[in-house]
């Protein structure tokens, strides 16, 4: 998957392995894939001045919108709606 122009710093795996997130070293922002396409679904930014994200976590939901939650050194927790697929909006 070609995420970010920069290494990757974070990334995580849906608990239903639908999705990948990844966040860069850069950490404004968030990319999540759908993995049985390999294609980008969502872009999420958490800020405008670099910051490094800790952590990524998909909570797990029997409902939608799953949600994803990112922390990062700025002493931030993030959190994001995943509705649905950019292809199905």
């Amino acid at each position: 998957i070609d995420a970010h122009r920069s290494p990757l710093a974070a990334i995580a795996l849906s608990s239903n392995g639908k999705y990948i997130a990844t966040a860069s070293e850069q950490g404004t922002i968030i990319r999540v894939h759908l993995v049985s396409e390999a294609t980008k679904s969502y872009s999420f930014r958490r800020g405008t001045c670099p910051s490094t994200i800790f952590s990524l976590s998909f909570a797990p939901s029997l409902q939608l919108p799953d949600i994803l939650v990112a922390t990062s050194s700025s002493g931030s927790v993030h959190i994001f709606s995943l509705g649905f697929e950019t292809n199905q909006r």
